[in-house]
């Protein structure tokens, strides 16, 4: 059983979707800002923040068969 700190159920946008938004934050990354700036592979959108999760698998089966669902 894998327990996470703070789980969250998320979309990844596809890569044209990215690169448009990254192309549009292009400006702001300069080098006396003090941000961060992850990968667009790494971007994703968060439909649900879950806190603490006990049981990442059933979890995942969970949202899996959601998912299958639609």
């Amino acid at each position: 059983m894998t327990r996470l700190g703070r789980g969250f159920v998320a979309v990844h946008p596809p890569r044209p979707v990215l690169d448009a938004i990254d192309a549009r934050v292009a400006p702001l990354r300069t080098p006396t800002t003090r941000l961060r700036w992850l990968p667009p592979s790494q971007w994703h959108v968060t439909l649900q923040f879950l806190g603490p999760v006990h049981d990442a698998e059933t979890l995942a089966a969970h949202l899996a068969t959601a998912v299958a669902a639609l």
